[in-house]
């Protein structure tokens, strides 16, 4: 498959769908214990801190991601809704310790253009596009 975008004259091969969005519905037991048990979602943070350009100056146009090992833990209490960016979102599925963890776990997949250019100018036509 191809896709042409409506604004461009790029035409870009769309045939490698990612992980885009995650949606996890728990089901555990309703006495599930956190410290026992465990299973937890592990979020994992990103900072973010400025560049120095060349002359040691601030450059506010160059921004860098850098993680910094801290992490928030969902844990998997019954009657929860966990969605998030999966190609964002840097995550990891702790191990159950004692029993088993159960949940409804749906995977969006999709792309994403990496050209901020496109997006918008995809986003202008559509918003001026008319429906029959």
């Amino acid at each position: 498959d191809y896709c042409r975008q409506e604004t461009t004259t790029q035409i870009m091969k769309n045939t490698t769908p990612e992980r885009l969005l995650t949606a996890v519905y728990y089901l555990t037991d309703q006495d599930w214990n956190a410290d026992l048990d465990g299973g937890a979602l592990r979020v994992f943070h990103k900072t973010m801190r400025k560049k120095n350009n060349q002359d040691g100056d601030m450059d506010n146009g160059n921004v860098s991601s850098h993680g910094d090992g801290s992490y928030t833990d969902i844990l998997p209490y019954r009657d929860r809704l966990v969605v998030f960016r999966s190609d964002r979102v840097e995550h990891e599925v702790m191990p159950s310790l004692r029993r088993s963890r159960t949940a409804i776990t749906i995977w969006f997949y999709g792309t994403v253009s990496s050209s901020i250019d496109t997006i918008s100018k995809t986003n202008s036509t559509l918003s001026s596009a008319s429906l029959p």
